[in-house]
This record gives structure tokens, C-alpha cells and sequence, in this order.
């Protein structure tokens, strides 16, 4: 089934130029405007479900802006497409985080004259918003799952970008499809290591982790491994001590080990978790941030302030960095800042080959994502490293 496309544009020359190049990529328009207000009134009507919007910012009356806070207030579901053609990266990142934050879908901007290459490129990771996703999915849902046994956990290969190879898994939750169906798993992960119910858990998964490190260990494959835990596991004056008494005894170097603290939004208990982290960093244990916040050099310097060991670039800003320069900006700098403070870098969300090269451009560390490899489970980690030494690369 195609992806039904709504055309909103003052000019009729442009309306007729971006509906032939829809139809070029297959794409079916359903509708189109030649202003903000006409768009309302059309998109009343229930049987006018577009998955797609391409907006002009400039045009008469109810101009782009003013019809996406319209948008917004009405819970438009459909993607978003900004388009105009006295755009800047500054008004381009300005737009986008506007309609963002009144929690509309926006797919991301581009600069006319629009072409089947831009278009293609600014639609290449869009998915229409499915009926299943949109019903929220409680903390009670997630907590009958978590206390019924539903949740598990699977690793995601993690590859040195310089080198191609194998440098480590990470910890990630995991459900039957069926749980949850039409959810997204990254959204859903966040909640969880937000509830306390899951703080337990996640222990129990660590030390599993642990000690699946400690068995690929003993068979020659040094690897790391990065594993998430809720704020509040860092908030206990017990935690460092008893982790490394853990990892001594599994014999584990405590630099293979990367603990990422999720869910960090300056908590009251801030002192205690840093108490913890610093304990936990002179012995060589590394620390990340584990969340998806800002995208630039104010949360770097937020994180300057904590002991760490890698910086994380968020998933969000990569997402973005595919039709955004301002973004494409932030993550160059953004690492070569991170690099300047003897931090690691790190992206654990690489959808597309053209995120990859980006980041390699970048000079990025480390990467996982559907890109490098999908999520696997223990006793498949030996021969994910094998076939990725005899291919020298992903």
C-alpha cells in the first residue's frame, strides 16, 4: 500500500511540481492546498487521513507555521515535510523542533527547488504513524509485563568504526512482538528503566551480562560490554563496592565493563550517584549517560561535570543530522569536543548507511544499530565476531 501524500503550497506551479515528483517515487497524493486555512478545513473531514503532509512555510494568510501550531493542537498524526525555499539551517532546526515539541511528526526540512533526489532522501527512514502506535502504552502495562516474565534481554553488536571489528555488546531489553504490537522499542525502553519496578530486573540482567563477559572472556574474545542501569541502582551507597567485589570475581578487567546510567535528569540524589560513579571510575569502570536529551554542547558540558568515560550521541540528533545541516554540524563538533576531553564517542542508533558514513566522517568511535548487526543472543556472540573478522568490515 502507497504512502498517501497531502500537498500544501501557495503556488500552483510548486503544488503541480511536487505532485509529479510524488508520483515519481510512487507516492499518492490525496489532497492538496494553496493555503494553511484551506488545509484545516480539508483535513476536518474525517476520511482525510494523509500519512504524509509536504508543508510551504511561506504563504499567505494561515502561512506553515501558523498551520502547524493549528496541527498540533488538533493531534495531526500524519508525517510532516517542511519546505520552503528562503530556508536557513538555523530556521530550518527552529521549525522542526516547534512542531516536535507540540508533538507533532516531523519528518524533517528541505530547501526548494525540490527535487526527486532531496524528496527521496528526506522520506528514506519514514514510516506512517500506525493505529497500534497510537495508544499509549501505561506504566501499569509495562509493569504486568515486567512481573509476568515478558521482558528479557538481547545484545547489540557494538563495532570500532575505525577498525570494522567487533568491540563489545550492549544490554537491551527485549519483548515478544505480540507484547506490544506496533510500539516503538526505543520509546518503551526509556519508560521502563524510568519505573521503579524494573530497577531489580535490570540487576538480574547485569549479572547475567556479567557473566556471559566473563565466559566470552575465558575463550579468547576480549570484548566490552556496555550495560544500562536506572538512576536509582547508582543512588545506593552499597552499589560500587558490591560491583566490583562482582567483577573481581568473575576475574573481569573493570575497563571491559561500561555502566550507562539511564533516566539522569538531575536527580535530588545527584551527589550520591556521582558519590558512586567516582568510586566506580577510579577503579577504571567505565561511565556513560544512557539518554536521548539535547543535541549539542550544552549537554556535553552537562556531562563534562560527571565522571565519564564515553559520550553518547543522542539518537534523536542522528535521526535529524539526515535532513538537517544544523545537526550535521553539532555531531561533527560534538565529537571532536568529546575527543578533546579524552572521551570516547558513541552511536548506538545507525539505521542507514548514510548515518554510518556520517559518523565515520565524523571520526566516531563506536557505533550498533539494524546497520552493524540485529540484536543476538549469547551464545550467538562468538560467531557474530568470527564472520565480522573474516569480513574486516560490516
Amino acid at each position: 500500500m502507497s504512502t498517501t501524500v497531502m500537498v500544501v503550497d501557495d503556488s500552483s506551479v510548486q503544488r503541480r511540481h511536487a505532485v509529479n515528483l510524488c508520483r515519481e517515487l510512487e507516492l499518492e497524493v490525496i489532497a492538496t492546498a494553496d493555503d494553511g486555512l484551506n488545509a484545516l478545513l480539508q483535513l476536518k473531514a474525517p476520511t482525510l487521513k494523509p500519512d504524509l503532509i509536504l508543508l510551504d512555510l511561506e504563504m499567505p494568510g494561515v502561512n506553515g507555521i501558523g498551520l502547524l501550531k493549528e496541527l498540533g493542537r488538533s493531534r495531526q498524526q500524519a508525517g510532516i515535510l517542511v519546505v520552503s525555499s528562503r530556508e536557513t539551517v538555523l530556521l530550518s532546526s527552529s521549525v522542526v523542533s516547534l512542531g516536535r515539541s507540540d508533538g507533532l511528526h516531523i519528518v524533517g526540512s528541505v530547501q526548494k527547488p525540490l527535487t526527486a533526489d532531496l524528496l527521496r532522501a528526506a522520506l528514506s527512514g519514514f514510516s506512517p504513524r500506525t493505529n497500534a502506535a497510537l495508544s499509549a502504552v501505561l506504566p501499569a502495562d509495562l509493569i504486568a509485563a515486567i512481573n509476568a516474565g515478558l521482558i528479557g534481554f538481547a545484545y547489540q553488536p557494538r563495532i570500532n568504526l575505525h577498525s570494522r571489528m567487533l568491540q563489545g555488546l550492549r544490554l537491551v531489553p527485549t519483548w515478544d512482538d505480540s507484547v506490544f504490537p506496533g510500539q516503538n522499542r526505543d520509546v518503551l525502553i526509556e519508560q521502563l528503566y524510568a519505573l521503579p519496578q524494573f530497577t531489580v530486573l535490570a540487576q538480574n540482567f547485569m549479572t547475567q551480562a556479567l557473566n556471559d563477559l566473563a565466559s566470552w572472556q575465558r575463550h579468547g574474545l576480549r570484548l566490552a560490554m556496555n550495560i544500562p542501569l536506572p538512576f536509582a541502582t547508582f543512588a545506593a551507597y552499597t552499589m560500587a563496592p558490591t560491583f566490583l567485589s562482582e567483577i573481581d570475581a568473575l576475574q573481569l578487567p573493570a575497563s571491559s565493563v561500561i555502566l550507562e546510567v539511564a533516566c539522569w535528569v538531575g536527580r535530588d540524589d545527584a551527589a550520591s550517584i556521582l558519590n558512586t560513579l567516582l568510586q566506580l571510575r577510579i577503579k577504571e569502570v567505565g561511565i556513560a549517560l544512557s539518554i536521548d536529551r539535547g543535541q549539542g554542547f550544552t549537554w556535553l558540558e552537562e556531562q563534562g561535570q560527571l565522571p565519564l568515560s564515553e559520550f553518547h550521541l543522542s539518537a534523536g540528533l542522528i535521526e535529524r543530522a539526515q535532513h538537517q545541516e544544523l545537526s550535521q554540524f553539532l555531531i561533527k563538533y560534538s565529537i571532536q569536543l568529546a575527543h578533546d576531553l579524552s572521551l570516547k564517542t558513541y552511536a548506538s542508533n545507525v539505521t542507514t548507511a548514510a548515518q554510518l558514513q556520517r559518523l565515520e566522517d565524523a571520526a566516531c568511535d563506536y557505533v550498533s544499530g539494524v546497520m552493524i548487526g540485529e540484536l543476538i543472543t549469547a551464545d550467538e556472540v562468538p560467531n557474530w565476531s568470527k564472520q565480522a573478522a573474516l569480513r574486516g568490515k560490516v
